[in-house]
């Protein structure tokens, strides 16, 4: 696998006044840039040398696992977020986030919750177990839900580099705006890609 720096869906500008500019920049050519350039050297002369990430993140240890894994956390963390913009969830997603958290804004108070009680760097990931429930979970620094055979659907970057440009040691502001930020379709179609069931209520997602 050729390893490059993973494009941003969207542009550097494109999520403020929430995340701006200067913190997109900073995050994804400076922070991410690193982790692709290490690893490509890590890799070099080992069995991971043509190792996709899913790979990597599963079988390697050490400095190859911890690289690839922020690569591969970042890139789903961009993802996972864009420009406000109403969108109706709709079946079987709804119908699990309000069987677990009540509400989406009882999905909002999980999240920050989670937030509060993260001591360090680390991440916050929406996944599903393998019973195929949802539940948020935390992660110190590059740990990755993939080697505990979870499915992510969100992930939330608690480290400073995340946020400490525009919130100064401000968490919770920085987990209040990056919620106003959710892409709800592309979390509703990761979810959708593990369970098929249809007939549930519809509730538009601009509650959190």
């Amino acid at each position: 696998m050729k390893i490059n720096l993973p494009a941003l869906p969207y542009a550097a500008h494109a999520l403020e006044p929430y995340i701006s500019e200067r913190t997109v920049d900073a995050h994804q050519r400076d922070y991410l840039k690193t982790y692709v350039t290490k690893l490509k050297d890590l890799v070099q002369g080992t069995k991971f040398a043509n190792a996709d990430l899913d790979t990597m993140i599963i079988k390697a240890d050490g400095l190859i696992l911890y690289n690839a894994a922020q690569i591969w956390n970042h890139t789903f963390y961009f993802s996972g977020i864009n420009k406000r913009k109403e969108y109706k969830l709709d079946g079987n997603f709804i119908e699990a986030l309000r069987h677990k958290f009540g509400s989406l804004n009882g999905f909002r108070d999980a999240i920050i919750n989670k937030a509060v009680t993260m001591f360090g760097s680390g991440w916050i990931w929406l996944i599903i177990d393998e019973k195929g429930k949802l539940e948020l979970i935390q992660e110190i620094d590059a740990e990755s839900p993939l080697r505990k055979g979870m499915k992510p659907l969100l992930a939330i970057d608690l480290c400073e580099h995340a946020y400490y440009l525009d919130y100064p040691n401000r968490r919770i502001d920085y987990i209040n705006s990056f919620l106003k930020l959710l892409d709800w379709e592309i979390i509703e179609k990761r979810y959708n890609q593990y369970n098929v069931k249809k007939g549930a209520k519809k509730e538009y997602a601009h509650a959190v």
